[in-house]
């Protein structure tokens, strides 16, 4: 009981369920497009995989820590929780320093792959610049949201193409752009969702900088193009299967384009309409208007995955384990379904 109660602090403290099970979820479904794609061996991509996860749970470890320091103050004037009241100077001094050597040590195994250093600087400064001073992007309107995306959506899909060392593709650029485009969609939603406590707080976000028209205006239309952001990303794992040209990758293939459009279908224009109706509402944890979730939950966090994983066990069964541990991860661990949490209104915050 004490191990456990301390790992339930733990986790607690470090957000995990803020950001772990749609981070570590996006990162690990790709490289299984990877593997598929780039036909990896499994040693390799096994040996890569558990050094690259290690990382990237220390790396947005570090990261959404740094964002709850930073945000101290500001949690203090909207009557928001903050892991740091409480710690003295001295302790968060001490926790920030441990983070920190644990996410660069973790790094190491990585920093000689063709372009990951710079890669991952890019990162640490984009997430730095976002959360503290003197910068602080996440007050200064537009900086915030392109601060935001760099460090939480495209960045980590670049280093997921360099750790595996398959970076500079344009199947790597898809993926980022699709990315890119439902970071600002979750980003501009966060800010919309807190657009009254921010502009009490004289917090100069994007979303309180403009009116309460435009704001809707604009997320109306983010979130159209974030579905198509999904449909590009179906496109390019599409034509991946297809290329297969085997039974199998044309079943597959199919699956996954039939899986869009049906999951399409149900969630274009309901999330516009929820909008429309109920301007204060969040679309995502609306249970009347949840489908649009069901796009990233089934699509981008079940279907997509299983798909590729079974593909890829095909060619070699030892990759079945790895999909059987993805799924353990997504529904035991994630707890696939709950919230939707790609989209949950503090990622990024």
């Amino acid at each position: 009981m004490g191990a456990l109660s301390t790992i339930t602090q733990i986790a607690r403290f470090i957000r995990w369920h803020d950001w772990g099970p749609a981070k570590i979820t996006l990162v690990w479904s790709l490289s299984l497009y990877i593997a598929v794609a780039y036909e990896l061996a499994f040693e390799k991509y096994a040996l890569s995989l558990i050094v690259f996860l290690i990382f990237i749970f220390n790396q947005f470890t570090l990261s959404f820590v740094l964002n709850n320091w930073g945000d101290r103050e500001l949690d203090r004037k909207e009557f928001k929780n903050n892991p740091f009241k409480g710690k003295t100077p001295l302790e968060s001094v001490l926790i920030l320093t441990l983070l920190a050597i644990i996410a660069f040590v973790s790094g190491l195994p990585l920093i000689l792959l063709n372009g990951f250093a710079l890669l991952w600087i890019g990162w640490l400064t984009s997430a730095a610049a976002y959360s503290l001073n003197p910068l602080r992007l996440k007050t200064k309107g537009f900086g915030g949201v392109i601060a935001s995306v760099a460090a939480y959506w495209f960045l980590p899909v670049l280093i997921t193409f360099s750790v595996f060392e398959v970076a500079g593709s344009l199947d790597m650029w898809l993926f980022a752009l699709a990315y890119a485009i439902i970071g600002i969609a979750a980003e501009i939603g966060h800010q919309r969702f807190d657009r009254t406590r921010d502009r009490l707080a004289n917090v100069s976000t994007l979303a309180s900088q403009l009116s309460a028209q435009s704001v809707d205006r604009l997320y109306a239309a983010l979130l159209f193009l974030e579905q198509v952001a999904v449909g590009l990303i179906v496109l390019v794992v599409f034509q991946e299967l297809r290329a297969g040209q085997d039974r199998w990758s044309i079943v597959f293939a199919f699956l996954v384009a039939c899986s869009y459009l049906i999951l399409l279908s149900l969630s274009m224009g309901k999330t516009v309409a929820a909008i429309r109706k109920q301007p204060s509402e969040w679309p995502y944890f609306s249970r009347s208007q949840a489908t649009q979730g069901l796009l990233f939950e089934i699509l981008l966090n079940l279907a997509l995955p299983i798909c590729l994983g079974a593909m890829a066990a095909l060619r070699s069964p030892l990759f079945a384990f790895i999909l059987g541990l993805y799924l353990f991860f997504r529904v035991v661990v994630g707890g696939a379904g709950r919230n939707f949490e790609m989209h949950s209104p503090r990622l990024g915050r």
